[in-house]
């Protein structure tokens, strides 16, 4: 059955089916992999290249002399029409349907030029990707057919691993890899690009990929069936910078493309977090962009503190809100009303600190998109690079594992406490955020009981509001102990009682709003938050008070956490009745931490998911009863 709805549908044998720019319907239940793997046809591409570059296709007919009159005919016979006074603005009124009509009795604009077309919006509606940091010092650079190969190998291996029965997504290839060159240009105060002083050409990795991704819909009789739609994306490779960016609309494809293209091209890949200090540093937010709407976050609250705070409103640094980003730690999300060249309306840039991710509201040509794009990343990795000029290496050039004050601690938790003590060195003298060594899972598992390990999950289902924190089935807690076994990895609650809570990942549970939602360890490193307790931050005070000269470090005044794969760095925040009043700023969101206890739960509803999988192993023995935490007030 197919519902009316504001988008455009096609019927595909019985399933109604939404077209969404980037996304594209692939085949029903029925269809046969031979009909899957045929190239597509004209109907293909003129059900999903925008509407505007099919109007603008047909106007260039307009200008063609005696091909005009041709025109009008060709457009009376497809719209059934007697006359047609003004051709123009007919086809600036034409809807998709319209217009494929009248297409088809233009044999000028084939298949050929339809290809063309479709490659000049490949990018798709609201094109968004995540970015990805290496350091490009001593990569081998390897040719892109060679990166190709080993790339295709891997996506082989993960497609024989997925489930023959209905998986929710499948088929995952990548096309042929291209190599192009591109000459960053630097944002004016106008808005306007202007080339590098030093005319540096880059080298950038193009490669294209889709696969197909199952939808549940309902048939004309109501009965459930289930559909596969081909979702396609991109990536690139900057090797003379050190960054990778993938779009991706899957978080399990996300992850794939993340290793296979890690493994492809010898690079060791982290994701990126924007901090406030580098997010006020960037040279095209500072210019020309308008903040309209903002998200705080604070991961570890006091009761008098909110935990997440959204802003919306145009002039947010004209009333005040520049006061409130000061006093919180992260800013997880914001979005600017920014200018790009060629483009006369503003546009909306989304930006997802937390996970790095930047989104384009609308569609832009494949060029507009690239320069955009290319052009801003040299940015932001200009001013990374200027961030990491200052690294300490104090402590590692001392045995500081070594040390009277660390001797109750096992050796890997001194060796943990050390490489953290020294980047906490470096965030001190330029307050921000700085990237781990070690993955946060194996630091959650190795530190245990002096740390406070909570997760903030995001559902996977697009369009899903989710935020929150994973909590206990049985306490409601929201802190666990990270536990791992010869590679298999667990979790188990870390409130202290007979029956403690665990299980063995991954998970399989459902989100507030019903949505199937499988957790594993890859997804628990996007989503670990570690928090210090009151013993370690006694121990670091303590080393740095008697060790390090010419710093100071107090547990009661100063404050780390670590938030995926990296370190942030920031004194504690003053009580919110501190702050000024009389802002008109509308805050459409205020969540108090009691109250976001979770939105998503692995609790009581889910008992038979949960109890169908395999539980961790009792913890042997208890904790050392010196390094059970506190919270830090």
């Amino acid at each position: 059955m197919c519902l009316e709805s504001d988008v455009n549908f096609i019927q595909v044998k019985g399933a109604c089916v939404e077209l969404r720019g980037e996304i594209f319907v692939s085949r029903t239940e029925s269809q046969s992999e031979e009909e899957m793997n045929k190239k597509p046809n004209k109907a293909f591409y003129l059900n999903h290249i925008p509407v505007l570059a099919l109007r603008a296709e047909l106007l260039t007919f307009l200008d063609k002399g005696r091909m005009e009159n041709s025109m009008v005919s060709r457009m009376k016979q497809a719209l059934g029409r007697r006359a047609i006074s003004n051709p123009q603005k007919t086809i600036e009124r034409l809807n998709r349907e319209e217009l494929v009509r009248v297409i088809g009795k233009c044999p000028e604009i084939d298949r050929k030029k339809l290809v063309d077309l479709f490659e000049e919006y490949r990018y798709g509606t609201n094109p968004s990707f995540f970015i990805y940091l290496f350091k490009p010092e001593g990569v081998e650079r390897k040719k892109a057919k060679d990166i190709q190969a080993t790339l295709r190998e891997k996506i082989a291996d993960y497609n024989q691993s997925v489930p023959k029965k209905l998986p929710r997504v499948k088929k995952l290839e990548v096309e042929d890899l291209i190599v192009f060159q591109h000459q960053p240009k630097a944002e004016g105060e106008t808005g306007d690009e202007k080339e590098s002083k030093d005319g540096t050409m880059l080298e950038i990795i193009e490669g294209t990929y889709h696969f197909q991704k199952r939808v549940e819909l309902i048939d004309d009789h109501e009965n459930p069936i289930s559909i596969y739609e081909t979702v396609y994306g991109f990536f690139w490779i900057n090797r003379d910078q050190g960054y990778v960016v993938i779009q991706a609309h899957d978080r399990s494809i996300l992850h794939i493309l993340d290793d296979a293209i890690s493994e492809a091209a010898g690079l060791h890949m982290v994701s990126l977090t924007i901090t406030k200090e580098l997010k006020n540093a960037l040279p095209f937010l500072l210019t020309g962009a308008v903040c309209c709407s903002s998200k705080l976050h604070d991961p570890n609250p006091g009761p008098d503190r909110f935990q997440q705070v959204s802003f919306t409103d145009d002039h947010l640094y004209d009333k005040d809100y520049n006061h409130w980003e000061q006093e919180y730690p992260e800013v997880s999300s914001a979005r600017y009303k920014i200018k790009i060249k060629g483009i006369e309306k503003s546009r909306i840039l989304t930006i997802g600190f937390d996970y790095g991710e930047m989104s384009l509201a609308g569609k832009l040509t494949a060029s507009q998109f690239r320069d955009w794009a290319l052009n801003r990343l040299s940015e932001l990795i200009g001013k990374i690079s200027d961030f990491a000029k200052e690294p300490s290496r104090y402590i590692k050039t001392r045995k500081f594992t070594t040390i009277r004050e660390l001797s109750g601690y096992t050796a890997i938790q001194r060796e943990v406490i050390t490489n953290l003590l020294a980047l906490l060195l470096d965030l001190k003298k330029k307050p921000g955020s700085g990237m781990l060594e070690r993955s946060p899972l194996e630091i959650a598992r190795d530190l245990r009981d002096l740390v406070h390990v909570q997760f903030r999950v995001v559902c996977r289902n697009e369009g899903c509001t989710l935020d929150g924190y994973l909590t206990c089935p049985i306490c409601k807690g929201k802190f666990f102990h990270v536990l791992e076994d010869h590679g298999m990895w667990s979790l188990a609650c870390a409130n202290d009682r007979e029956d403690n809570w665990s299980v063995l990942l991954p998970i399989e549970t459902k989100c507030e709003q019903e949505h199937d939602l499988e957790i594993s360890a890859r997804d628990l490193e996007d989503w670990i938050e570690i928090l210090p307790g009151r013993v370690l931050l006694d121990a670091i005070s303590d080393v740095v008070r008697k060790y390090i000269p010419k710093v100071e470090f107090s547990g009661d005044v100063e404050y780390f956490m670590i938030h995926r794969h990296f370190m942030i760095y920031y004194e504690k925040p003053v009580k919110l009745s501190s702050l000024k009043s009389g802002t008109r700023t509308i805050i459409y969101k205020i969540q108090a931490r009691d109250v976001i206890n979770s939105i998503i739960a692995v609790g009581e509803g889910n008992q038979a998911i949960l109890s169908a999988g395999q539980v961790a192993p009792p913890k042997r023995g208890k904790s050392r009863k010196q390094l059970s935490p506190s919270m830090p007030t």
